[in-house]
Formats: C-alpha cells, structure tokens, sequence
C-alpha cells in the first residue's frame, strides 16, 4: 500500500470506543476502499499508536486508528472536500453516532516518502467539515477565529447595527430622494445592496408608530394628570363654601340633568338595531354592550387607545387590498401582483420615514430657536413632496406618459382615500365591539 509518489499526506486520526473497535476495523477496511476510488487518492495505511502505561484493572476506553492517505495534488483534495467529504463523514456518523471523533491535517511528503510540516486544513467549529472557503459547505456557519476577544464582540455589534445593515444607510437615500429606484433595482435583480422589502416596511412602520404612540400617551398621561389634580382643588373649594340653599337646588338640578342625560345614553344604546335573526341578535347584543361600554367613564379613551393600536395591523392588511387596485389600474404592464405591492412596501416605508421626521420636529423643544419654523417649513415640503414622490414613482416604474400616469394618479388617490377610510371604519367596529 506504500507508494510514494504522492505529493500529500492526508491524515486522519480516529478516536474510537473501544466497545465497537471490531465492527469500526471492519468498517473502516471499506470505507478506505471507498476513499480510494475518487480521483487522486493512490493509497492509504493504517496506524495503530500503542497506548501508553495505564492501571490493568481500569482497561482503556477509546482506542486510536490513524489513517495516512497519499494524495496526488491539494488540487484532488480540494476537490474531494467540495464534493465528497460531506457525505462520506455522514456514513460514518450513521453507523456509529457519536461512538468516535476524527481529526484530520494534510502534510507534506518529503524524499523517501516521509511526512514533511504540517500544511493548514481548517474545519467548520460548528460541525468539523473542512472547510474549502469563507463558508461551510455543510452547515452554511461562516469560518471566525476559535477565540473571540472583546474587541471582536463590539465590532459584531457594530457590524450588525452598520454594516449589516450598513444597508440600511444605501437604502434610505434612494428610498426618500429617488422615488421609483428602490423597486426597479428590485425587480432588475439588483437585491444585495439593499435591505430587503418587507424587513424596511416593518421597522419603517414600527418606528413610526413607536414615536407616535409613546409621545401621545405620555402627553395624554400628564393632561390626565392636570385635570386630576384641578378637579381635586375645585372639589376642595366646594367643600369647603357654605352650603345655601340655592346652591343646593343647583346640585340637584345638575343630578337631574345628569339621570336625564344617561337615560338618554341608555336609550341611544337601545336603539341599536341590526337585523333579524339569530346572528343579528348576536351582533345587536354585541352593539349594545359595546356602546354602554363607550358611553360609561373612561370608556371613550380606552375605545381611542385600542384603537390607536390597531392602526398598525390595519395598514399591514390594506396594502395587499391596494395592490390589488394597482394591478387592476396596469392590466396590460404583464406585472405579477406580488410586484404591485413591492412598489406599496416601498412607497409606504417612504411615508412612514417622512411621518417620523415630521413628528420628531414637531416634538423639539420649544426653547429651541426657530423650532416651530423648522416644523413648519417641513411640514410644507412634505405636504407638496409626498404626492409628487407617488407620481414620479409610478412614472418610473410603470413606464408610462405623463397624462396616462396623471389620470391613473387620480384614479388611485381617489380609491386610496375610499380605501382607506373603509378599513378604518371596519377597524373601528371591531374595536368598538372588542372593547
């Protein structure tokens, strides 16, 4: 089995339960014939290293094989790690699991056949495959340094932030400055360089409504707060003024007015009607709970609150409903759908970054010199940019002429607009009767 025109050494060290040592010999007899067989490999020999002194009455646990396989060119390795590698090590772990361990090393052959330094062979950390590039061709993990210094952990974290999505920052240009672009790039096949459409939807939308409500709620809280607190000095000022009979006869026409008024409610939630039949008991029972709920304290703003909530989730399924609209307006563009809503994605992502622009000036301190100029002034733009944006978009996209484009621009203004209120309206329904 000794022939030493091989150029290579590849070396395979093998740490075997002893408990199977028989069967793995046996085993691994073929598997060397099956090595043998690809291109490059001449020949094999088998090592058995003597192990060294240990107690007799504690017998060895793992025994050692190393198998010294003599490769013609790194080339015919190389090409036996792209191509067989991966399946040749899944036999083995099929027939005995995790009852051995391989490691492996390519070396040299010096004159006279002998071993010669050890050359670099570098497997994947994550499931010991070597690795023949940047990525594992078995597990897919990208190849980093076994030992991962601080240094390496901040800038991962930058990496993702910038980087990563240092995408993000080549996308946002074109996305607020270069209407159309984005989506033709798509569509062209040119995707890498760009954070991918729904990922730049959701954290567009996400920021938006983030900004939005946390502001509100924290403005809402502290009017809730002011009120509280006059309420409370006005109720101390009435208790404290002596009681007179007129201003008892206006205490009890206010309660009067009050009963009148709820019964009024009262009355107004009873009057509900939906239709006949048992659904429609249903939805009328559902209706009349739903308004006394509203009608009662605090109701009214937890109806507002959820939704405000719910705001988002509408949005995310109106774009599919709008897209449809869009590919009835282009019957002939010979466009999929799922390429009218990419051109939604991106337009709505435009819209929710200029919405947070805007509410973040609106929300700069008031100290700030010229703060409510800035706010302003932006708003202006925004308000005259946002439908030129959508018009020149869909120039860009769809190809067409400016007066085919302008009355197509009307047509979706007008539905967009009816649209949207629809879906509002059915989100504020369900709101209603989940309140």
């Amino acid at each position: 089995m000794n022939d030493e025109s091989g150029n290579l050494i590849y070396e395979v060290t093998l740490s075997v339960d002893i408990d199977i040592i028989e069967a793995y010999d046996a085993w691994l007899a073929d598997h060397i014939d099956e090595m043998l067989a690809y291109p490059g490999f001449i020949s094999a020999e088998v090592l058995q290293p003597q192990a060294g002194q240990h107690d007799p009455d504690s017998p060895p646990v793992r025994a050692t094989r190393v198998v010294q396989y003599r490769v013609a060119s790194r080339a015919d390795l190389d090409r036996y790690f792209e191509q067989h590698a991966t399946e040749m090590r899944e036999k083995g772990i099929k027939r005995f699991g995790t009852a051995f361990t391989a490691t492996r090393e390519i070396h040299a052959t010096l004159p006279g056949g002998r071993r010669g330094k050890s050359l670099s062979l570098q497997t994947c950390t994550n499931c010991a495959t070597p690795l023949t590039g940047q990525y594992c061709a078995n597990c897919g993990q990208r190849d980093k340094g076994r030992v991962i210094s601080l240094w390496q952990l901040l800038r991962d974290l930058v990496g993702d932030l910038f980087e990563v999505d240092s995408r993000v920052w080549r996308t946002l240009w074109p996305l607020v400055f270069n209407p159309g672009r984005l989506t033709t790039e798509y569509l062209r096949g040119r995707r890498v360089h760009y954070t991918p459409p729904l990922r730049l939807y959701l954290v567009t939308s996400l920021l938006f409504f983030l900004v939005v409500f946390f502001g509100a709620r924290f403005d809402s809280d502290e009017i809730l707060i002011t009120n509280s607190e006059t309420a409370l000095q006005e109720t101390s000022e009435a208790e404290t003024a002596p009681a007179a009979d007129d201003g008892q006869a206006v205490v009890d026409e206010t309660d009067d007015e009050n009963d009148d008024n709820g019964g009024e409610k009262k009355d107004q939630c009873l009057q509900i009607e939906v239709g006949e039949g048992q659904v429609s008991a249903y939805l009328e029972k559902r209706a009349q709970r739903a308004c006394q709920r509203i009608s009662a304290e605090g109701g009214g703003r937890q109806f507002v609150r959820d939704l405000v909530d719910n705001v988002p989730g509408m949005m995310f399924f109106f774009l599919p409903a709008i897209a449809l609209l869009m590919m009835l307006l282009y019957p002939l563009s010979r466009r999929y759908y799922v390429e009218h809503l990419l051109f939604f994605v991106h337009y709505h992502s435009f819209f929710y970054v200029i919405l947070t622009a805007a509410v973040l000036l609106s929300r700069l301190p008031e100290q700030l010199p010229g703060q409510g100029l800035i706010a302003g002034l932006f708003i202006a733009a925004t308000t005259v940019y946002v439908p030129v944006y959508l018009f020149v978009a869909m120039r860009r996209v769809y190809r067409q002429s400016r007066l085919v484009t302008g009355l197509k621009y009307i047509a979706l203004g007008i539905s967009y607009l009816i649209g949207l209120a629809v879906t509002f309206a059915i989100v504020a329904a369900f709101t209603a009767l989940s309140v």
